[in-house]
């Protein structure tokens, strides 16, 4: 097994040849790797660290390079480092990460002038290097204020089993779980485990809490195969490895010529189904448990489900259960993250007596978040959304959400959000090209509403006015409760010429929001600073909504 030294001057050690020489790209780039929980990181993500003064082909050409050099010098014995178009993984079973001595500086004397990103990291974590615990465990958790484990649920995928063993189809397990894995890792509401580490477990029958102990997994899927000539069925089992209980159990059939191209609507089903089980789970069992005994992960996805349902005592809730999560992991940015979304949203939509003050806590509270964990891509867009939405101050905003890109570039919910406010000022290209963009890396959100929206009021400021419409109701199907859906829908309808049924649906949405008026709304949306909110104002009173 490989030791990795990272606390005083970097030091690799090979079990053969002892130490091994990394440049400094190099090493930071391991060590970028090494500290995430699950040693993997998007190719974005590194090239925005180590060469952002790269253009994008460039800092292409580059990381490629530098992986080449490190698969070399590791991948001698065994795999250790490996990539695929998107993403590169370390195995954390093969390198020990040490611990230094007390006082030990994190990564003592690796500095890379210029690069303000990585500059930026190393400072956060020689911040935080006073409550690193001293392990020795073959996964040490670099960061544990940002990846303790529990706050988010754990999932594992494990490679199917073949049961009519047919060579031609021995790898289909094995491509069936590394498919579920890579559509689970889109969710921003679970922490999923590296396909390289779950592969360990395959072809080997184990027990529940024994995979539970090996994975440190809070839910399990498992399955099995059987494959007859251009389909096959798979037999799937969703667990709860905390509780050794079976969640549900079902069969499905799929063509395999669709598993190979990753092109299977199937998994993509199962992957939805299970997303909905754990936050069903969440649900149910916050009502029935004191929130002090409840587990910090279904305090904080509790808290976030909650929050996107927009009735009043579910968003009432929502905030208890947040705090709760803060108190559970108080050193922890993301239930102070989505407490201060929470506080967003309670100014934005008038839940709030007083706007500004909700605005300034959850400025407050997203500063905190960020503080403690700079790549916080929840804190960051909340900061960036105050901005646009509440001060409407679209130049720090863009600055904002610039930075939330370069610390996150495959988090949706910045582009998202960095869309609305492209389609607040005008700029519908961009707008359009962000909330698709946010729509693609997130495919299954168990939130798929509020991406259908801003994507909507996008190609509403496109002038495609058809399909806003259509993507208002595939929005309100999934969450009727949202006030935005429903102007969205009224101001579409006004644009196409429907003023019946423009008139029509403003009476539905007068009964959701009873005290709306055409006037505030023009005071308080921040797209009326501009002619696409004048615009819709003269929608809204086409449609006849009071004054």
């Amino acid at each position: 097994m490989f030791k990795l030294h990272l606390f005083g001057p970097f030091q690799l050690l090979s079990p053969k040849t002892g130490a091994i020489t990394l440049g400094t790209k190099l090493q930071a780039l391991l060590a970028l790797l090494a500290t995430d929980e699950n040693g993997t990181r998007t190719r974005a993500y590194l090239r925005a660290m180590l060469w952002e003064n790269s253009d994008p082909d460039h800092a292409g050409a580059s990381l490629r390079g530098a992986l080449t050099s490190l698969r070399s010098t590791l991948n001698k014995d065994a795999d250790i480092i490996n990539a695929n178009r998107e993403r590169v993984f370390l195995d954390l079973s093969r390198i020990k990460v040490v611990s230094g001595t007390p006082g030990a500086i994190f990564l003592e004397g690796l500095d890379i002038p210029g690069v303000e990103a990585f500059e930026e990291w190393l400072t956060q974590m020689r911040r935080q290097q006073a409550v690193i615990p001293a392990k020795t465990a073959n996964i040490v958790p670099i960061r544990p204020e940002t990846t303790s484990a529990g706050l988010l649920p754990r999932v594992a995928v494990i490679p199917f089993q073949l049961r009519n063993h047919d060579p031609a189809f021995e790898i289909f397990g094995d491509i069936i779980a590394e498919e579920m894995t890579r559509n689970l890792a889109a969710s921003s509401l679970m922490s999923v485990i590296s396909h390289l580490s779950t592969r360990k477990m395959s072809g080997h029958s184990h027990r529940l809490d024994a995979i539970r102990r090996s994975l440190g997994c809070d839910y399990l899927i498992s399955g099995s195969i059987v494959s007859v000539g251009a389909t096959s069925r798979l037999l799937v089992t969703f667990h709860d490895a905390g509780k050794g209980t079976v969640l549900w159990t079902d069969s499905f059939t799929e063509n395999n010529a669709a598993i190979i191209r990753g092109e299977s609507e199937v998994l993509r089903e199962i992957v939805q189904r299970v997303q909905r089980s754990i936050l069903s789970q969440t649900a149910a069992e916050l009502e029935t448990r004191h929130l002090l005994t409840a587990p910090a992960f279904r305090l904080l996805i509790g808290g976030i489900n909650n929050l996107h349902t927009h009735l009043p005592d579910n968003f009432s809730k929502a905030q208890t259960y947040l705090e709760a999560a803060c108190k559970a992991c108080p050193k922890h940015p993301l239930p102070i993250a989505w407490l201060a979304f929470w506080h967003w949203m309670s100014a934005q939509n008038g839940f709030s007596s007083d706007r500004k003050q909700a605005s300034e806590k959850s400025r407050v509270l997203a500063a905190e978040a960020i503080d403690r964990d700079p790549s916080c891509a929840v804190a960051r867009a909340t900061v960036a959304m105050n901005y646009s939405h509440i001060l409407r101050d679209f130049d720090l905003a863009s600055d904002a959400y610039e930075k939330a890109r370069i610390w996150a570039p495959n988090e949706p919910l910045s582009a998202l959000l960095d869309g609305a406010m492209q389609a607040f000022i005008g700029h519908s290209a961009q707008a359009i090209c962000l909330t698709e963009k946010a729509r693609a890396l997130s495919p299954l959100d168990p939130q798929k509403y509020y991406l259908d929206l801003i994507t909507g009021t996008a190609h509403l400021t496109g002038g495609d006015a058809q399909k806003a419409l259509d993507l208002a109701v595939s929005s309100l199907d999934l969450n009727p409760h949202y006030a935005s859906t429903h102007r969205l829908k009224i101001i579409s309808l006004s644009a196409l010429g429907r003023e019946e049924e423009a008139q029509n649906a403003g009476r539905d949405y007068l009964a959701l929001d009873p005290e709306f008026s055409v006037t505030r709304y023009a005071q308080t949306h921040p797209a009326c600073t501009g002619e696409v909110g004048k615009y819709w104002v003269e929608m809204l009173r086409t449609a006849r909504l009071p004054e």
